[in-house]
């Protein structure tokens, strides 16, 4: 079965957020935590650097993701965006503990 998702009528906005996170915690649970977070406008998350060596503590991991943020009503201001992005670095230290870079 071969399905068709409309092409959206309004533009994704990206914008990226790097941490320092311990290295025990699962990528995948980190874009369950930001997708719930920010939904439903965040369309997409991909880890794009993934950082474990000098100036780094033992332990511990930088990560970098581009997230995509969308919506069907209309085009997004940047207050709404930082809004969102703030939202999700919220989430992720209280749920985490993260240091942001």
């Amino acid at each position: 079965t071969v399905r068709v998702k409309p092409i959206a009528k309004f533009p994704s906005v990206r914008r990226d957020i790097a941490f320092i996170i311990d290295e025990n915690i699962s990528v995948n649970a980190l874009e369950t935590l930001m997708k719930n977070t920010a939904s439903p406008y965040l369309q997409e998350t991909e880890l794009f650097d993934q950082y474990i060596e000098k100036n780094i503590p033992k332990g511990k991991r930088s990560l970098a993701f581009s997230l995509a943020y969308q919506k069907e009503t209309g085009t997004f201001t940047d207050q709404e965006i930082t809004a969102l992005q703030d939202r999700i670095g919220q989430a992720l230290k209280s749920q985490y503990r993260v240091e942001f870079r």
